[in-house]
């Protein structure tokens, strides 16, 4: 890991056993091969939560949201504290893709249909397509 490592979110040297990995703003998310979440660097704002999270088979991040998706299809959200709402994953299932950005979450449902969710985005897009059309 490289960058200005403010909050150790660097500091990885030793660390083995990782299968996936995302990044918020000052925190590095590793999603560790027995399916637990490993926080380095700041774990304040809500994000601490994400180390409670079991079974993960994926795992993204954005500013202050980390989202992890669980091997049999369910989803959970660990919400950091920039006065903002990134939206709700309870009624998520088995999604084609998902994303997290700085304020909102997003999913491509296995029909191709795409919702995002959180401050500023009610949008629904029926019918998305991943190649544009």
């Amino acid at each position: 890991a490289c960058g200005s490592d403010i909050s150790g979110q660097c500091e990885v040297d030793g660390i083995t056993g990782v299968t996936d990995i995302a990044a918020c703003d000052r925190t590095l998310i590793l999603l560790m091969d027995d399916g637990t979440v490993r926080l380095v660097g700041d774990i304040s704002m809500g994000l601490k939560r994400a180390e409670n999270f079991a079974d993960v088979r994926r795992i993204r991040a954005g500013g202050c949201c980390i989202v992890a998706e669980t091997h049999d299809g369910t989803y959970m959200l660990a919400q950091g504290v920039y006065n903002a709402n990134c939206g709700s994953v309870i009624t998520w299932k088995n999604l084609r893709e998902f994303a997290a950005g700085s304020l909102c979450i997003g999913k491509i449902e296995q029909n191709g249909s795409m919702k995002l969710e959180g401050d500023g985005v009610p949008i629904t897009h029926p019918g998305y397509e991943p190649n544009g059309h």
